[in-house]
């Protein structure tokens, strides 16, 4: 497979220190976190892609009058989907759309929601509901999958060898520029490159916890992504980082994954995990050209979901 999983033996292994006030260095996962680097794949795969470039003739600049569309985690809802890209009044003429990860599972049509994406020319980041199911089908038997590699299996078996390689593919990180944004599935942590961040807290982190004094590395304080909310969610440690950094230097995230808490807006980080598979909405932001001082201006479409018994592994239904 694209990266292995290296289960800690120590409790904390540092990987980045930063000085900033208010912000913190990056330790990577602890024992019950696995850490996931790139390494040869076990089959077929192309290896891990961290950070990619969203190709400059979908960003919107004043002279292209072009849109991006930014949608969260669709979780398999296609009938939703169809009905946000009208609601945005999608015209493939001037818009781009990208996922931001978990386009599959939990919904009835996972098979039409990755129909229509590759359709459209879409272009997405991987989250962990694909991440699942990719490790699943190269059996990966490490546990990290847990008890639902079968129900991966199943739902792999929906989909085409095509979507597959496709899904496959995806980075995990797209940065757009000259907008200064970054689009992920889960999170960054403040202070480390784009390009050297953990996989495992770009598709999973929710919160950052900060650990003991005894744990602390040449008395600088660390942080330690979590997957759950034991934690400060590392949005708000991103928008208090992004404050001591030059105008210039300073990146826009928009993510997703955090259905609990919903549409998130802050300053330099924006949620749009509305929870559209359990009944919430499915969000999109739609984003234009602005100015030079402030390089994009985005308008918020939200419709309304009707809640699915996780019917996963119902037959898929073609693309709209």
């Amino acid at each position: 497979m694209s990266y292995r999983r290296v289960v800690l033996s120590t409790a904390l292994v540092a990987t980045a220190i930063f000085t900033i006030p208010l912000c913190l260095p990056y330790l990577a996962p602890s024992a019950s976190r696995p850490l996931i680097t790139p390494s040869q794949p076990a089959w077929d795969a192309p290896p891990l892609t961290i950070l990619a470039g969203l190709p400059r003739e979908y960003v919107p600049t004043a002279g292209n009058r072009r849109r991006l569309l930014l949608i969260g985690d669709i979780h398999g809802m296609n009938t939703d989907l169809g009905h946000l890209l009208d609601s945005a009044r999608y015209d493939v003429s001037r818009d781009h759309v990208v996922a931001l990860g978990d386009m599959i599972n939990r919904g009835p049509d996972s098979h039409g929601v990755v129909a229509r994406l590759m359709g459209m020319n879409a272009s997405a980041v991987r989250g962990n509901h694909e991440d699942d199911l990719l490790r699943a089908l190269r059996d990966d038997d490490d546990g990290s999958v847990g008890p639902d590699r079968d129900k991966m299996l199943r739902l792999a078996a929906t989909l085409t060898p095509e979507q597959l390689r496709w899904l496959d593919r995806l980075p995990l990180i797209l940065a757009a520029e000259p907008l200064r944004v970054y689009l992920v599935h889960a999170g960054l942590v403040p202070g480390v490159r784009p390009d050297r961040q953990d996989p495992w807290a770009v598709m999973n982190m929710r919160t950052l916890v900060y650990p003991q004094e005894e744990l602390r590395r040449d008395a600088q304080p660390v942080a330690v992504p979590k997957d759950d909310r034991s934690g400060e969610p590392w949005a708000k440690v991103w928008d208090r980082h992004a404050k001591h950094l030059a105008r210039a230097d300073r990146r826009t995230v928009v993510y997703g994954h955090d259905a609990k808490r919903g549409f998130v807006e802050g300053k330099y980080a924006v949620g749009l995990d509305s929870a559209c598979a359990r009944g919430g909405a499915l969000t999109a932001l739609v984003v234009e050209a602005g100015t030079k001082r402030k390089p994009f201006r985005y308008t918020t479409v939200q419709v309304p979901c009707k809640q699915h018994a996780h019917a996963a592994h119902a037959p898929p239904t073609p693309p709209v």
